[in-house]
C-alpha cells in the first residue's frame, strides 16, 4: 500500500499531511502572540516559523 508510487506506505504520508495540517494551525497561534514580542524577537520568530514550516512541507511532499 504505497503513496504514489514512492515505495512509502500511505499511513506514514498521512501522518505528515496531519503533521502539516498541526504545524500550520500552530503557526496561525503563535502569529497571534507576536505582536506582544519587540521587533527583533517577533523576526526570529517569523523566520524560525517559516522555516520549519518549509522544512515540514518539503518532507511532506517527498513521501505524498
Amino acid at each position: 500500500m504505497a503513496s504514489s508510487g514512492s515505495g512509502v506506505p500511505a499511513a506514514r504520508a498521512a501522518v505528515a499531511r496531519n503533521d502539516l495540517t498541526e504545524a500550520r494551525g500552530a503557526k496561525a497561534r503563535l502569529r497571534n502572540f507576536l505582536p506582544q514580542l519587540d521587533d527583533h524577537r517577533a523576526a526570529w520568530v517569523h523566520l524560525e516559523i517559516d522555516g520549519v514550516l518549509t522544512k515540514l512541507s518539503a518532507r511532506c511532499r517527498r513521501w505524498m
